[in-house]
């Protein structure tokens, strides 16, 4: 669509995010009302080209503390330069409430491109379908479809953290053929297919466990062909045998030079097979036991990350999650240490927490007090959960 001066992103420009509430999966749901700070139009402050002009994809998830987030595939509302697509988070106070960004930067940045020039020749990431999820101690986890390196963007992943949700690391090399699962599939019946696309990632939990246990993607086994000479041909945009494909996850293995740094996290560089076992005393991994994989026999042991459940007991101190307020600070310039302790009962880490257990690798720690009201407790647990 367009006109004499520009031409909109139609899959950007004439669908919304809208939200709806419900107290279980069945409904009855509430109707659907649009997500505001996400209007995917041109608005002030948000020109037509600004990166995150349009949202989709949403994924939305739930911080330990109960502080709802988004991550979100972002892209210009009109075309007009090789912006290319981002990823953002974002946070509310509701689920019904204005939605506000945690930067203005994606989360993975522009290497040494530029919102008018993003290409892998310039090391410009560009990411959409994004899979958010916090662990126990505050830190952010994305998967994402990775759309660096042509020769295999359309089945790529990528996987990614961060400590604030501000600051994020990306653990797939942009410029390798390193991805967060693999092109190909063996099915139940013995076959292995290779996917022409993989993408939109998301994960099947254990309740009880707090782990993952399926990842599930949208694919395809055929590639679609465009017609003779069309220049235009959006080959991402034609599923033509799309299925949802879900793969049970055996193993989670971790580089060994992240796993090292990375707390209580799953590292998507590759996935092989995995069983685990838990000493209910002190709910962590007690043993990681490697199934044979005549590709990767000898070298499993070393790179194998552990991490601990969600149900550790109690502690004194709790990550403190940065309010709006906050936020607008240190986005002008505040020093972190200035904003945490200006509220009671906080204290400044800058994530060596030795002395404030409980509060995991977050930077700003708050002491938690020793009386809680029980039935408030219980509804936290409830809601976050």
């Amino acid at each position: 669509i367009g006109n004499l001066n520009h031409t909109y992103n139609v899959t950007s420009t004439n669908t919304y995010v809208m939200a709806s509430l419900s107290g279980s999966v069945l409904g009855p749901w509430s109707k659907p009302q649009l997500a505001r700070g996400m209007e995917n139009v041109p608005r002030p402050g948000l020109g037509p080209y600004h990166w995150r002009c349009a949202s989709g994809n949403p994924s939305p998830a739930f911080h330990p503390n109960g502080t709802l987030y988004a991550a979100m595939r972002h892209n210009p509302c009109w075309r007009g330069h090789n912006t290319r697509e981002h990823i953002g988070i974002w946070r509310t106070a509701s689920w019904d409430g204005e939605w506000i960004p945690l930067s203005d930067e994606p989360v993975y940045g522009w290497g040494d491109g530029n919102v008018d020039n993003c290409s892998d020749a310039n090391n410009c990431p560009s990411h959409e379908d994004p899979y958010l999820w916090w662990d126990r101690d505050g830190n952010g986890h994305l998967l994402t479809h990775d759309q660096n390196n042509g020769n295999i963007h359309s089945w790529r992943g990528a996987y990614g953290w961060s400590q604030d949700g501000i600051n994020w690391n990306l653990e797939t090399p942009l410029d390798s053929d390193s991805s967060a699962w693999t092109e190909n599939v063996t099915f139940t019946n013995g076959t292995t297919k290779s996917l022409c696309r993989r993408q939109r990632p998301s994960l099947i939990w254990d309740l009880e466990t707090k782990t993952p246990t399926h990842l599930i993607s949208g694919a395809d086994l055929n590639c679609q062909s465009g017609p003779p000479g069309e220049k235009n041909w959006c080959e991402g945009c034609h599923w033509g045998t799309g299925i949802t494909l879900i793969q049970k996850l055996e193993t989670v293995r971790a580089h060994p030079d992240v796993s090292a740094r990375i707390p209580d996290s799953l590292v998507w560089l590759n996935m092989t097979t995995m069983a685990v076992s838990f000493n209910a005393s002190t709910f962590a991994i007690q043993d990681i036991l490697i199934a044979s994989n005549q590709q990767r026999q000898g070298d499993e042991e070393s790179d194998a990350v552990a991490w601990t459940s969600l149900l550790e007991p109690p502690f004194p101190y709790t990550c403190h999650a940065w309010s709006e307020d906050d936020l607008k600070k240190l986005h002008n310039g505040e020093p972190a240490p200035a904003v945490c302790t200006s509220h009671p009962d906080n204290v400044f880490t800058g994530g060596n927490n030795t002395g404030a257990p409980g509060c995991g690798t977050c930077s700003c720690c708050h002491r938690v007090t020793p009386t809680v009201d029980t039935q408030t407790a219980l509804w936290q647990v409830n809601f976050t959960f």
